[in-house]
């Protein structure tokens, strides 16, 4: 599937669905990193670095006839044209089953029952009201919620007695933000951590990630009054996940949560249109 990330009209990035490029005589179209890039999906197995995956190309004639070229390409070449390409892939992206092709992979207003039904860890809310949270980086820069309206914020909390199950979730966090940092989406989407520890995992990406204390209240309790969101009476660690515009739109419960749907439901936000 191909995708182009645009700014609407209030500055905000996002990306949308591109049903195809017109393929002048003579003429390039780029894939490249800020502008169309191609997702992949419902790949059977992990597509790392260097694999060879086979992929169609299907040209659709003025005359409404079609042919179909079939080339060998590695991620990151042209197989076709034997050249590099910079080829922001997303492995085994966007959403399955809806009413037509384009809506199983953009659902749109059903976002959230898409997700429900496929993640059982995930819990949507759709709050606009949220408990208070001021909270601090290592630098003493302070920061709350509203400041980081204009991003998709993906919020988990920290405290020290969580031990295993946060320890656990913060890793598949930062699985997370890889998948996602390799697409456009890096620039719409803000991590927090919110701790006690004085160290973090050294395997964030700082550029869309901050190390946070609460300054108002413990850890403890800042993790409570968001727990308290929940209807689900589950003492596993929850990571919330905020719209543009601060709404609380849903919960990933646990650990246990496939990677993947979160990065889908992620992406399903940026395509929502500016609050």
């Amino acid at each position: 599937m191909i995708h182009v990330s645009e700014t609407d009209t209030n500055a905000v990035k996002r990306i949308a669905y591109f049903e195809s490029p017109d393929l002048a005589v003579g003429a390039t179209v780029p894939f490249a990193p800020g502008g169309m890039h191609l997702m992949l999906m419902d790949l059977a197995d992990k597509l790392d670095e260097g694999a060879q995956l086979p992929l169609t190309q299907t040209c659709v004639r003025a005359c409404g006839s079609e042919h179909c070229r079939h080339a060998g390409a590695r991620r990151g070449v042209d197989a076709a044209r034997g050249r590099a390409m910079t080829l922001p892939v997303l492995v085994a992206l966007l959403l399955l089953a809806a009413a037509s092709p384009v809506a199983a992979h953009h659902p749109g207003e059903r976002l959230d029952e898409v997700m429900a039904e496929k993640e059982l860890a995930f819990e949507p809310t759709d709050l606009l009201r949220l408990p208070p949270l001021a909270m601090a980086a290592a630098d003493g820069a302070s920061l709350n919620l509203p400041d980081l309206s204009d991003q998709i914020v993906v919020l988990s909390l920290v405290p020290e007695s969580c031990g295993a199950p946060c320890a656990d979730q913060q890793a598949l966090l930062q699985a997370v933000q890889e998948a996602v940092n390799v697409t456009p989406m890096r620039e719409m989407v803000e991590f927090l951590t919110v701790s006690d520890a004085a160290a973090h995992g050294t395997e964030w990406d700082a550029g869309n990630w901050r190390a946070l204390t609460p300054t108002d209240d413990t850890v403890s309790d800042a993790a409570g009054a968001f727990a308290a969101l929940s209807a689900r009476g589950t003492d596993a660690p929850m990571v919330h996940v905020l719209d543009r515009g601060g709404r609380h739109a849903g919960i990933f419960h646990g650990a246990g949560f496939v990677r993947i749907n979160m990065v889908l439901y992620i992406n399903g936000l940026t395509n929502a249109p500016s609050p």
